[in-house]
């Protein structure tokens, strides 16, 4: 599966992309959403699954997923944050979301997760 990874905390991503490599997966990694975006948009049918951060400077998740669902996109994404009440911010958008996981995750979850799309 390949998963574009978007998350303004370098250590997340090096975690995820460990595991999720582990497990066969391809991951490419996005440092903010604006660069998640470019790399979605260079080759959005080379993305099968987004796990994108909420809070993020600039472009955030939200920003992301809705550029992402304009473009007519419906590839599952994920939202991923350490603060509890933004699932709830998110819903409140009304746009097409398939899961949220709060941050800090347990890693064998993340990975069933993933594994069930």
């Amino acid at each position: 599966m390949n998963i574009l990874l978007i998350d303004d905390e370098p250590e997340i991503l090096k975690i995820l992309e460990l595991y999720l490599t582990k497990k066969q997966h391809s991951v490419k990694m996005a440092e903010n959403g604006k660069r998640g975006l470019q790399h979605f948009f260079h080759s959005p049918d080379q993305v099968d699954l987004v796990l994108c951060d909420v809070r993020m400077p600039n472009t955030n998740g939200i920003d992301v997923l809705k550029q992402i669902r304009l473009s007519g996109s419906q590839v599952p994404f994920v939202f991923m944050s350490g603060h509890a009440d933004e699932e709830m911010n998110v819903q409140e958008t009304g746009l097409a979301f398939d899961h949220f996981l709060l941050k800090p995750f347990n890693m064998k979850r993340v990975i069933e997760l993933v594994e069930a799309y």
